[in-house]
C-alpha cells in the first residue's frame, strides 16, 4: 500500500490532468448558465411587479425565501449554479440586483465583506437585509487535531491562534434554519403587508418540515455508536455536529480558501482513520476530492460525501432533500 505522500503526488498529477480538460467545457457551461438568467433578472427588477423581488447570495437564502414567497415573490440567487462560493465576485448586475431588490439575503462573515460596503454605500429605501449570522446561534471557527500541521489555519486564526472567525455556515444547522426561515418571513411581510397571511402560512409549513427533520437528525445520531465523523475537506459543519453532539476531525476550517494540505496533516488523518477504524470519510459538494482519495487509499475507508448546502448543481434541488441525504450518510459513517 502506498504511502500518503506517494498518493498524494500521484493524485495531484492525475487531478493537473483532469482539469485542463474538465476547465473549458466548466466554463462554457457557467456562461450559458449566466446568459440564461439575465432575462429572468431583468423581468424580476421591472417597476411594475406586483410581489416583491428578494435577492439571496447563496443557495439557503434563496431555498428558504422561495419556499416562504412561493407565488408571490419572485427570488434570485446571486452565486451561479455550481461556483465556487468563497472565490465568488459580483458582476455589475449583481450590484444592481442587491441595490433594487426588496429583501436581500446573505450569509454574513468574512467572505461577504463585499456586501458590506454595498450595503454601506447604498441608501436604498424600503429594502430589508437579512443576514443569516445575525438571526442564528452563532459559534467560531475552531482547531482540531491534524488542521493546524502545515499553517493550514495561519490566514484564519493568526500566529498565536488567538484571534477568532464567527463560522458563517450556520443554515447546517436545521435549528438555524427554522431561525433563518423566520426572518425571511418577518422581512417579506414588512415589505409587502398585504400578502403578510400567505407568507406566515407557507413559512408555518415550511418551518414544521424543518422541525420533523431535526427530530430525525437527532432521532438517528442519537442511536449510532459512534460519535465522530472525518472530513477529508474543509468543514463547514460546526453547527450540524454541535446540535446533536458528533466530534469531528477535518483537514481544513469552513471558510479556508484554495488551502494546500501539508503532507504531516494527511498523516495524522490517516492514523486517526486506521487506529480508529473508521468506515466513511467525507468530502463536500465540488471539492477536487484529493484529499479524500489519498486518505481512502492509504485506510481502505469509503468516500461519501457531505453537502454543505453553500451552493448546488441545478436550482432545482431543496434543502430538506439534501439534508435528508447527508442524514443517510451519516448513519452509515456512524455505524
Amino acid at each position: 500500500m502506498n504511502s500518503p505522500e506517494t498518493v498524494l503526488k500521484n493524485s495531484k498529477r492525475a487531478n493537473n490532468s483532469i482539469m485542463t480538460k474538465v476547465l473549458p467545457l466548466a466554463a462554457a457551461l457557467l456562461l450559458m448558465l449566466i446568459l440564461c438568467s439575465c432575462d429572468d433578472a431583468s423581468t424580476l427588477m421591472r417597476e411594475d411587479n406586483e410581489y416583491p423581488l428578494v435577492v439571496s447570495t447563496i443557495f439557503p437564502g434563496y431555498d428558504f425565501a422561495r419556499s416562504i414567497g412561493d407565488e408571490k415573490a419572485g427570488v434570485i440567487q446571486l452565486l451561479p449554479p455550481g461556483a465556487e462560493s468563497h472565490t465568488y465576485e459580483p458582476t455589475p448586475q449583481d450590484m444592481m440586483l442587491v441595490k433594487k431588490c426588496d429583501v436581500f439575503i446573505y450569509a454574513g462573515g468574512e467572505s461577504d465583506t463585499w456586501i458590506e460596503e454595498i450595503l454601506s454605500e447604498d441608501d436604498a429605501q424600503g429594502r430589508v437585509v437579512v443576514s443569516m449570522t445575525e438571526v442564528s446561534d452563532t459559534l467560531v471557527e475552531e482547531e482540531k487535531e491534524g488542521m493546524h500541521e502545515g499553517g493550514v489555519l495561519s490566514d484564519l486564526f493568526g500566529e498565536d491562534g488567538e484571534e477568532e472567525e464567527t463560522d458563517e455556515h450556520t443554515w447546517t444547522s436545521p435549528k438555524n434554519a427554522v431561525r433563518i426561515c423566520d426572518a425571511i418571513c418577518d422581512a417579506l411581510c414588512e415589505v409587502s403587508p398585504e400578502n403578510a397571511g400567505y407568507y406566515k402560512d407557507n413559512c408555518g409549513k415550511y418551518t414544521g418540515q424543518l422541525k420533523k427533520l431535526d427530530q430525525r437528525f437527532s432521532d438517528t445520531i442519537s442511536k449510532c455508536p459512534r460519535k465522530c465523523i472525518v472530513v477529508a475537506d474543509r468543514f463547514p459543519f460546526r453547527y450540524l455536529v454541535n446540535d446533536y453532539g458528533l466530534d469531528y476531525r477535518a483537514a481544513f476550517p469552513g471558510c479556508a480558501d484554495n488551502a494546500e494540505v501539508a503532507a504531516d496533516s494527511i498523516v495524522t488523518m490517516c492514523d486517526y482513520v486506521k487506529d480508529n477504524n473508521i468506515p466513511v470519510i467525507f468530502t463536500i459538494e465540488f471539492s477536487s476530492g484529493r484529499i479524500a482519495d489519498c486518505v481512502a487509499e492509504v485506510t481502505g475507508a469509503k468516500i461519501m460525501t457531505l453537502h454543505s448546502c453553500h451552493n448546488v448543481s441545478s436550482t432545482d434541488e431543496k434543502y430538506i432533500d439534501i439534508m435528508e441525504q447527508n442524514l443517510i450518510n451519516l448513519s452509515e459513517a456512524l455505524k
